[in-house]
């Protein structure tokens, strides 16, 4: 594999990272803002703070959210919704638009684990941001590690940076 094609591998670890948990929009060819896929997303966590004049939802402590074959792990879950959609069926306070992760964060996939420190996705740039010490996307044998890794889905550019930037690719690994 040349070096051309790791962004790819980034993109699509991204991708199915928190396409199905975080980007029901995209699949369902929406050009801007944020809805769930009409899967079920199920967390759990010691705590939630529904803050209805923020539009935002904290879920604290042993978080774990999962949709479908996803799940996302983290200390912290913070939601901000649309103002401006308002509730409906899916969602008591609007649109989701940012989703922040915070605090010893994994996300799981049955192909791929991500981990960082925080993780952030902004669904009207359709932007995706893990930081951290040591962020590390996984595939198989596969890793990219970076202090931070940035995943713009619609230029389709993976940026990792914050040296040192580590990959270690093995030939024949998934």
């Amino acid at each position: 594999m040349t070096c051309a094609r790791i962004p790819k591998i980034l993109l699509l670890a991204a991708a199915l990272f928190l396409a199905p948990m975080f980007n029901g929009a995209m699949a369902q060819g929406q050009p801007s803002g944020f809805a769930f896929s009409d899967a079920p997303l199920n967390i759990n966590s010691d705590s939630l703070v529904l803050m209805h004049r923020e539009n935002s939802a904290l879920f604290s402590g042993n978080v774990v959210a999962v949709q479908e074959e996803t799940t996302l792990k983290a200390d912290e879950l913070a939601l901000y919704f649309d103002a401006q959609t308002g509730p409906d069926e899916r969602s008591p306070l609007g649109n989701l638009k940012t989703v922040k992760a915070n605090g010893s964060v994994i996300i799981q996939t049955p192909d791929y684990t991500a981990w960082a420190d925080r993780a952030s996705y902004d669904a009207d740039k359709q932007q995706l941001v893990l930081t951290g010490e040591k962020v590390t996307l996984k595939r198989g044998e596969n890793t990219v590690t970076g202090k931070k890794i940035t995943v713009d889905t619609p230029t389709g550019i993976t940026k990792v940076d914050g040296g040192p930037v580590r990959v270690d690719f093995f030939p024949g690994s998934p």
